[in-house]
């Protein structure tokens, strides 16, 4: 699946708009969880970190495997719900060497 510059950034600032306005939640996956205990990462924190994210950052396109939502793709492990509402997947240390699209 193709995706340009253009395509990610314009994903990444809707993310970030939900983010500024407080609408999203970070996954209550284990993993994820592991971060904040681990690094004492505080919900502010998280947030600073989102809103850091560029396009650069983007690595690949995966379809969403949720049947409510098989239009949407993940971009940089986030989901995009109907409302703006974003869903942060994975936020957790890397697990497995990246390639990112951009860099």
């Amino acid at each position: 699946m193709s995706v340009t510059k253009e395509e990610v950034k314009i994903y990444l600032d809707e993310v970030k708009v939900a983010v500024s306005d407080k609408r999203y939640t970070i996954s209550a996956r284990e993993v994820n969880h592991r971060l904040f205990e681990e690094y004492l990462i505080t919900e502010k924190d998280a947030e600073t970190i989102l809103l850091s994210l560029c396009v650069e950052d983007f690595c690949k396109i995966v379809p969403n495997e949720d049947p409510r939502y098989p239009h949407e793709r993940l971009y940089i492990k986030f989901n995009k719900l109907d409302g703006n509402y974003t869903v942060v997947i994975s936020f957790h240390k890397q697990q497995y060497p990246l390639k990112y699209k951009f860099k």
